[in-house]
């Protein structure tokens, strides 16, 4: 008995498949057995035992498959719309505190008009290799515009972007040295996005995460007297995986600089700090 009830679910998960949900097969059944009580009224009015006889195979064929589906075909869950809390992408780990430490590492956001359009987003890196051999510096970014232009550049001769790759909706990438550093030397550059947002619909915070030991993180934002903000505050957050911080910052727009900075010696590893401002 059992090898039948798990032959039947087994046929019932394949029609599943194939035909793409519960629904789907039902209709199916319900039009046959509704062609089979037609062809048993027409016989049965014409007195043709054949059509009568056919008729009732296709309803009782039909009623039994119809109790099959509804037994062992598990019905298609709702698909529902996921939050922007629930949908959160994590990032995999950079961090590998065997090859290299920071020392300064310098976030600038910038709004480059009052239209909200054009920005600019500048990293500056002070790299210290743990490790002889060290070519390359990697990194990651997520811009939340829905139809901007972002593209990463290298502002410091010498220093090239390389092997950029998308994973959900994280652009991964490696800043290469001009050459290897080895134990206990150090390397500066700056990278640079040049923004455009078409729709203004970037959200109106920055953030960044630690992945490597660092010893000084700052970071900027810039709005011109257009955009300044009416509150600011500064969130860190133990990991990127936390949505409540564990310190929360006031901060205030500079009207002689135009800017808001966070400074923090050290930053916690692994940890993430988050900027947001409201108009």
């Amino acid at each position: 008995m059992g090898a039948v009830r798990l032959a039947v679910r087994r046929l019932g998960g394949f029609l599943g498949g194939v035909l793409g949900a519960t629904r789907t097969i039902s209709a199916i059944l319900a039009l046959l057995g509704v062609l089979g009580f037609t062809s048993v009224v027409a016989g049965t009015l014409s007195s043709v035992g054949f059509e009568i006889l056919v008729g009732t195979l296709i309803v009782l064929s039909s009623a039994s498959a119809l109790i099959v589906v509804y037994t062992f075909v598990p019905s298609p869950r709702p698909v529902t719309r996921q939050s922007p809390e629930s949908s959160i992408q994590f990032p995999a780990r950079l961090f590998n505190d065997s090859q290299l430490r920071l020392r300064l590492k310098e976030v600038v956001y910038e709004y480059l008009g009052p239209d909200r359009k054009r920005l600019c987003h500048r990293k500056r890196f002070i790299v210290e290799a743990s490790r002889d051999g060290l070519r390359s510096f990697p990194d990651r970014y997520q811009w939340t515009a829905d139809k901007g232009r972002c593209e990463v550049v290298s502002r410091t001769p010498g220093f090239t972007i390389a092997n950029q790759h998308k994973e959900e909706f994280w652009n991964y990438f490696d800043v290469v040295f001009p050459e290897p550093l080895q134990r206990g030397t150090t390397a500066e550059f700056t990278i640079e996005w040049q923004l455009y947002d078409e729709e203004e619909t970037a959200m109106p915070f920055l953030s960044t995460m630690i992945d490597f030991e660092t010893d000084r993180l700052t970071m900027t934002v810039v709005l011109p007297t257009e955009l300044r903000p009416t509150h600011v505050v500064g969130h860190a957050f133990a990991n990127y995986i936390h949505t409540l911080p564990v310190s929360t910052t006031q901060l205030a727009w500079n009207p002689a600089t135009h800017s808001v900075v966070w400074s923090v010696d050290p930053p916690r590893i692994e940890g993430k700090y988050l900027i947001r401002w409201y108009w």
